[in-house]
């Protein structure tokens, strides 16, 4: 009985093992489309302000020798 026992428990952990080896395969897929996501949110985010700051150097008369704008 101790021998499939043995066996029994061997057959879990490498059960285990596969499906927290997914897991982590699919942790990082996710890591990266959301590290591309918040990357594509930065990009909008800095070019609204860009034609903010502009429109702003422009009214105070800074502009073109703005060098805060991005």
């Amino acid at each position: 009985h101790m021998d499939n026992l043995v066996s029994w428990g061997q057959d879990e952990l490498k059960t285990w093992h596969k499906t927290a080896s997914a897991l982590q395969v699919g942790n990082t897929q996710s890591e990266q489309a959301c590290t591309t996501e918040d990357l594509q949110h930065r990009a909008q985010l800095q070019n609204k302000l860009a034609g903010i700051c502009e429109e702003m150097c422009k009214e105070v008369g800074a502009y073109p020798k703005c060098a805060q704008c991005p």
